[in-house]
């Protein structure tokens, strides 16, 4: 089964349509793993939901990332950038779900993600730091345990985040600090992310 709210679909098509694929991959210069703390709470199908693990294993995010050696201590400046991630949601009710229902499913959502982001960064001699907000659209697909469904969804989100983002050198790097999803539900991230960084190194020497 699939569902998709009108306000998602229309995001998408605007995405789409005003879509220029060469610019929107050269805009990508890093990739991530991350190992994630989080929080989750959601209702799927007037089930309440909340994170079964506080420990979300490794996902992966393709990035734009400033390098620094473009940067001197004290610059700053603020860009709009795309964001694509996919997250693993393992998820259980509620212990008052759980309770009032003893045969409801524990589920497994996997997420992916299209953002616009509106990031302001400043660079400083203990790394960049970030602050973001992104807006675009999500699709799930929730796995059901015990009794082999599945159901896809759509829906538009919005992301916060505030980061550090260290370079060891010219292209592995750091990425560490919390992040907030608004989804129809409620996600807290604390995440720790290790990058390699593929674009273009400004050789000062």
């Amino acid at each position: 089964m699939f569902t998709i709210n009108f306000k998602t679909l229309f995001l998408s098509l605007v995405l789409v349509i005003n879509f220029d694929a060469n610019a929107f991959i050269e805009r990508f210069n890093s990739f991530t793993l991350s190992g994630k703390f989080h929080n989750y709470s959601a209702e799927i199908d007037r089930v309440e939901y909340e994170t079964r693990e506080d420990f979300n294993g490794v996902s992966f995010a393709i990035k734009s990332i400033q390098h620094p050696s473009f940067y001197e201590n004290g610059d700053y400046n603020f860009k709009i950038s795309p964001a694509v991630n996919f997250t693993r949601l393992p998820l259980r009710p509620t212990a008052n779900q759980k309770a009032a229902d003893p045969t409801i499913f524990d589920v497994n959502a996997k997420r992916l993600t299209f953002l616009a982001n509106a990031k302001a960064t400043i660079h400083t001699e203990y790394g960049q730091f970030i602050g973001a907000f992104g807006y675009g659209p999500a699709f799930y697909r929730i796995d059901y345990q015990g009794n082999n469904s599945a159901k896809y969804l759509a829906e538009d989100i919005f992301r916060a985040e505030l980061v550090n983002v260290t370079f060891f050198n010219d292209s592995f790097f750091m990425y560490v600090g919390p992040r907030l999803y608004l989804d129809g539900g409620t996600h807290f991230v604390w995440s720790i992310r290790l990058g390699m960084y593929w674009g273009l190194v400004n050789d000062k020497e």
